[in-house]
């Protein structure tokens, strides 16, 4: 990832785009410590973009909108976070899932295996 960020990656997730191309992301690790990681490839393998997200320790998952803008997942210090990006990477918005029991259930609800038959169809 031509030393967009030291240390080591972890691809967590990753989906095809309307252009041939993928997103993925992750985990990358610095002095700091753990932080969230998106990137764009084209069709061709080349980076259009990426996002190093340091309110985030990681980033677990992502969903494409009907709209071609991305949903991203992850951790912001122990809360579960919503990250809206649109199609050429520019962040949007964040939601921090602050209610313990409604961060248990999207916990459990990303986990299940019946939540991965849907981003799967979409993919």
């Amino acid at each position: 990832m031509d030393g967009a960020a030291t240390g080591w990656h972890s691809i967590k997730d990753a989906v095809a785009t309307d252009d041939g191309g993928i997103i993925a992301v992750g985990n990358y690790q610095d002095d700091t410590g753990s932080k969230g990681y998106l990137y764009k490839l084209n069709a061709n393998g080349q980076k259009e973009w990426e996002k190093k997200l340091d309110e985030s320790s990681g980033l677990g998952f992502i969903i494409v909108g009907n709209n071609g803008e991305y949903f991203v997942g992850g951790d912001t210090n122990g809360t579960s976070t919503l990250f809206a990006f649109d199609g050429d990477g520019k962040h949007q918005t964040s939601i921090r899932l602050t209610d313990t029991n409604l961060q248990s259930t999207v916990s459990e609800l990303i986990q299940s295996p019946l939540f991965a038959i849907p981003i799967w169809l979409k993919r």
